[in-house]
């Protein structure tokens, strides 16, 4: 063989085996576990947690996350519907308590889903809004020391994918409000567009926060959040990760 031939053999088998490691590639980038479209403000000042336990069977389930971990979660219970706002409703097939804690503080957690043909009247304009709805998810996060949060979300099981899914956190006179995320990194079409894959959580048009409901679920946070408002944002993610319609 001469050495023109040995130098094209050899080219065409370089040709050969960069083929295949891009093939490779692109396969192993189209199995990658999807993820929600996160927004680059927090995709660059956040901590990324995977989520463990929300999978598998429900009974004795216990979700956590880094530093974040509830003890045993309590569905089709519930010990009251006490919140501060004014709820009425007909019949609430889902709900479920637990008790989230990292090292500095812990967090108690009521809240009812699935709820049909209510009427959730907000005392004083609780949220700043009055609707009928006829499907929501509504809660009470009781941080010990610091106080409750409570909060609502519209059209909770995206029961119309038409409809926006949204809603509010509160404490007093401090409010987030809370935005479905329908899109999905470098997966997104009309039609996908009709899902909801997560949440994220806007304080005064920043967002501080986002979960990923799909599969076994992801939670980030801003770095630069106190220490009680991340456990209210690790709250309200773990109500939404316990949420049985939200797919994973």
């Amino acid at each position: 063989m001469t050495i023109f031939s040995r130098l094209t053999a050899s080219s065409k088998a370089g040709k050969f085996l960069r083929g295949c490691l891009m093939i490779t590639a692109l396969t192993l980038a189209s199995c990658r576990t999807p993820s929600i479209l996160l927004d680059a403000e927090l995709a660059a000042n956040s901590h990324m947690y995977p989520v463990k336990g929300r999978q598998g069977l429900l009974i004795k389930q216990k979700l956590s996350f880094d530093k974040y971990r509830t003890v045993e979660v309590k569905r089709g219970w519930l010990k009251s519907y006490d919140f501060p706002f004014f709820v009425h409703f007909s019949g609430a097939s889902e709900k479920l308590g637990y008790t989230l804690s990292d090292s500095l503080y812990t967090l108690h957690a009521n809240c009812i889903g699935k709820v049909r043909k209510q009427e959730f009247k907000l005392y004083n304009s609780y949220f700043g809004i009055t609707l009928l709805q006829e499907d929501a998810f509504a809660g009470n996060l009781h941080l010990v020391g610091s106080g409750n949060w409570d909060f609502i979300i519209y059209n909770a099981s995206n029961t119309n994918a038409f409809n926006d899914v949204y809603g509010f956190l509160r404490s007093g006179e401090k409010q987030i409000s809370i935005k479905a995320i329908r899109k999905m990194e470098g997966k997104n079409t009309v039609l996908s567009q009709f899902g909801v894959y997560g949440y994220e959580f806007i304080d005064e048009g920043r967002v501080i926060g986002a979960v990923d409901v799909m599969n076994k679920g992801k939670v980030f946070i801003a770095r630069d959040l106190s220490a009680d408002k991340q456990m209210v944002v690790a709250g309200l993610s773990t109500a939404l990760l316990l949420k049985t319609d939200l797919g994973g």
